[in-house]
């Protein structure tokens, strides 16, 4: 249900946090069955057994979308705000 445009951030987070230890941390699109579309941030870390192999990725993941509405809100009146100043 990813959007085409996040799929491969979200894959290279999955795969910095299985091969490289590095905490997962994505924010992405999904759209829902009636066509919404929501912002997903998510974040985890994977658990290993003794030899090291990942075994799964443990984390949380939120509804960000109304915190993106209110950035993209903000920037639309910082260019509003700039071209009144020019």
């Amino acid at each position: 249900r990813y959007e085409p445009e996040d799929k491969a951030s979200v894959q290279h987070a999955l795969h910095a946090a299985l091969n490289d230890g590095v905490p997962y941390e994505a924010e992405y699109r999904v759209r829902l069955d009636d066509g919404t579309v929501r912002w997903i941030a998510s974040y985890g870390q994977a658990e290993r057994d003794g030899t090291g192999k990942p075994l799964a990725i443990r984390g949380v993941s939120a509804d960000i979308s109304q915190r993106k509405a209110a950035e993209l809100a903000l920037r639309q009146s910082e260019r509003r705000l700039q071209l009144a100043l020019d």
